[in-house]
């Protein structure tokens, strides 16, 4: 199960001394009426917040005044109609301010957030838009029209409109004083160890670039949705957090560093609940308010961007460093699938089966299925993107053989808001490769146990897992780049590699009742075929093989001297 992320925030805590640097005060501070109804809201929610008996277990991780964990509750409380109404009464309050004053930064910001708080996120939408209409026709107020455009790309955002959020967000970065946009695309709590202290190292400009590889990284889905979630999420908790600092929050009296620091590494909450706190015999304290960010939320970014094999991910990671939840996505699982490579000149194909399990879990509605290679955010090599009718297929694409590049392969209903994905890095398949991978095919289709066959003719056939019930047959496609002559045959070998026992045979081995499984070899020569083509097939029995794993391994040799070898899992059920 994934379990949804709170934070409690003990009231009675010191609140520390905010710096400059942390406050991000906006553009223009309201008048003081429309501020004082503002306090008036919030400290009426914090009264009559629904109360959740959660909260009382061990943190995952301390920040300031802040204790953060995965939780295992069910949906947060529901919102009482009160606390819905006096939102309104505000919104109404904040609507004829912005009226009297469209450009004020302040009242603008209060306004699209409380918006996007009641559902209303085309509302936000259209306050953001007038608010960056006003900056633009007063002189006065040219310089804050960044502002606007940054509440523009947070309301997209929370819209689920990345694709335009993106650019909102562009025209934000492109207007803010180049110090204001330093800090805004700091990514540096979003990373850790070496890598941390490596980007600390950085100037502005290199750190940005770094950035950009640290939100690229971070998108869950690279080709099956277009737009850059993990960016805008970012840029819209910086944009939240600046709206925070100058206002009060459901949880927190005054503005800390510990405050935007918990916002910008897990999210801020969209739901609160009190938990009451008693101490003694009739003594209360004020309660402690939890606050429940959007779930399922994912450990989607990778702590060292630097890595040269393109990130490490471990989505369920409970002390994960930063976690967000996809708007378009209740569930990302990982994606059934094998990858192949064959070569072409100076290209290579790179081939992607997948199965992602039963049609029902996947819905009625139509499916995207994507394969990518890319080398960066602004360095995608090759895509491939179709409409899907069933959640298992192939996909294929070229790309010219380089240095190693980032694969991935996914799969996303709209409908059924499911994704699945695999996502790693792959070296290129060398240019003077002898052999090919090795491609798992269906052997259904092959009354022989050997032949010779092409790579389109395989494809529709290819296994979008590496695993088969024990005892049944399988094909292994593989293309070989080497000529045999008749005068020098090429021997061929296939060994199995047992490597994993069941506990039935693990505890007769260790009784001397078995021996340990050792690995088998078949051989044959390959002596030539002028005119016929790269790939061959041959069909593997599994009749009397154990349940558990196997590592394949196709080796190429003459005259002694090994050529190449092909590796491949397979697992028997």
């Amino acid at each position: 199960m994934l379990r949804p992320i709170t934070l409690c925030l003990a009231t009675l805590a010191l609140v520390p001394a905010v710096s400059q640097a942390h406050a991000q005060l906006l553009p223009d501070t309201g008048t003081a009426a429309v501020r004082d109804a503002q306090r008036r809201f919030e400290r009426y929610r914090r009264e009559h917040l629904p109360v959740a008996y959660a909260g009382g277990g061990e943190c995952d991780v301390r920040i300031g005044r802040y204790c953060y964990w995965n939780s295992d509750l069910d949906d947060p409380p529901r919102e009482p109609e009160t606390i819905a109404r006096e939102r309104r009464k505000l919104l109404e309050t904040l609507r004829a301010h912005a009226a009297a004053r469209p450009a004020d930064g302040w009242t603008a910001a209060q306004l699209v957030r409380y918006l996007v708080e009641d559902g209303r996120t085309d509302d936000a939408v259209q306050a953001a838009r007038a608010c960056g209409e006003a900056v633009a026709d007063d002189a006065d107020d040219a310089d804050d029209a960044w502002w606007c455009a940054a509440l523009r790309g947070y309301a997209l955002h929370r819209a689920g409109d990345d694709s335009a959020a993106a650019g909102a967000f562009d025209s934000a970065l492109a207007a803010m004083p180049d110090s204001t946009r330093c800090r805004w695309t700091d990514v540096s709590l979003w990373l850790e160890g070496d890598a941390a202290k490596h980007y600390e190292s950085l100037g502005c400009a290199e750190r940005e670039r770094l950035a950009r590889r640290t939100w690229w990284l971070a998108r869950p889905l690279l080709v099956a949705r277009a737009g850059d979630e993990a960016r805008a999420e970012f840029l819209s908790r910086r944009t939240l957090a600046a709206i925070y600092a100058g206002s009060a929050m459901p949880q927190v009296e005054r503005w800390g560093a510990d405050v935007e620091e918990v916002g910008l590494r897990y999210g801020w909450p969209t739901a609160w609940a009190r938990r009451e706190q008693t101490f003694g015999v009739g003594a209360t304290a004020p309660p402690s308010v939890i606050g429940y960010e959007p779930r399922p939320a994912r450990a989607f970014a990778s702590t060292d961007p630097t890595d040269s094999t393109g990130g490490r991910w471990s989505l369920d990671a409970r002390y994960a460093r930063s976690r967000f939840a996809p708007s378009y996505a209740d569930s990302i699982v990982p994606l059934g699938h094998q990858l192949a490579r064959f070569r072409r000149g100076d290209s290579t194909i790179v081939v992607a089966a997948f199965d992602g399990g039963a049609r029902d879990a996947w819905g009625s509605g139509p499916l995207r299925a994507g394969l990518a290679l890319a080398a960066g955010p602004d360095s995608l090599l090759a895509a491939h993107l179709r409409d899907a009718d069933a959640p298992r297929g192939t996909l294929t694409v070229t790309a010219a053989a380089r240095a190693s590049a980032l694969v991935a392969v996914e799969l996303w209903s709209p409908a059924a808001r499911r994704a699945a994905r695999a996502r790693y890095a792959v070296p290129p398949l060398d240019s003077g490769a002898a052999i090919s991978d090795i491609l798992l095919v269906n052997a259904a289709g092959y009354e022989t146990d050997a032949a010779n066959g092409d790579l389109a003719e395989v494809l529709p056939d290819a296994m979008g897992e590496t695993s088969i019930r024990a005892g049944d047959r399988v094909a292994l496609y593989w293309e070989s780049y080497v000529a045999p002559r008749e005068d020098a045959p090429i021997t061929v070998s296939l060994t199995v590699y047992p490597r994993t026992m069941s506990v039935a045979r693990k505890f007769a081995v260790a009784l001397g009742l078995a021996d340990r499984p050792a690995p088998t070899t078949l051989r044959w020569d390959d002596s030539g075929r002028p005119d016929g083509p790269l790939g061959h097939v041959l069909v593997l029995r599994t009749d009397g093989m154990p349940e558990g794993k196997y590592r394949l391994e196709l080796s190429l040799k003459r005259d002694g001297k090994e050529l190449g070898v092909a590796k491949r899992d397979l697992e028997l059920r």
